[in-house]
């Protein structure tokens, strides 16, 4: 069968209503156990069935998500113009391969690789002295953090490799093209145009 898919719509989200989810499968059974979740253990008569928790989303929230809707078309074509922008200016200065940006993955964000987590220092530190936000995008790894540690794993010397050298760069519907051309420029003077590697 299909993969189930988690969708978050907190308010970094590409299409946010503030807090809340959403849970696509084609398993029936499965979308049932997710609602039994979310409400209190109780599917058609109110008797507890599970460990559950009260996740539904709130009437504020998704009356957000409605007047999101009626803007949704404007707001991810303006998103599409910003990673644009980006792809067009990392082009021109030679860096098109260290950049991840729609349409190759959700607009809301765009990635910059580095070469190694010396390089994602350094640049995080340029960018910061501009006064521009940047973060690694994935942190360590999830599995590194406190809680996961300990779990069971398969072997994640991908994700070991890669967290450290993702660098989330700003992105907003309203993010001028002035903005994105100061990061690049950042970008080149630290990172060069040598190609980072995948």
């Amino acid at each position: 069968g299909q993969i189930p898919v988690v969708i978050s719509l907190h308010a970094t989200k590409a299409f946010a209503t503030g807090e809340g989810g959403a849970v696509a499968a084609d398993d029936i059974e499965l979308v049932q156990r997710v609602g039994r979740a979310l409400n209190f253990g109780i599917q058609d008569v109110r008797d507890c069935l599970m460990p559950s928790t009260n996740g539904k989303m709130s009437e504020y929230h998704a009356a957000v998500g409605l007047a999101e809707l009626d803007e949704w078309p404007q707001k991810l074509a303006a998103l599409t113009r910003v990673a644009d922008r980006y792809a067009g200016l990392m082009a021109a200065a030679g860096m098109a391969d260290r950049l991840f940006a729609a349409p190759d993955i959700a607009p809301n964000y765009v990635l910059f690789r580095c070469k190694d987590a010396a390089e994602s220092k350094r640049i995080c530190g340029a960018l910061r002295r501009k006064g521009i936000d940047s973060r690694q995008w994935y942190g360590r790894g999830i599995h590194h953090e406190t809680y996961y540690r300990e779990l069971p794993r398969g072997n994640l010397a991908e994700t070991d490799r890669l967290a450290p050298n993702l660098l989330g760069l700003p992105v907003a519907p309203d993010l001028s093209d002035a903005l994105v051309a100061k990061i690049v420029a950042v970008l080149r003077a630290t990172a060069g145009t040598n190609s980072g590697s995948s």
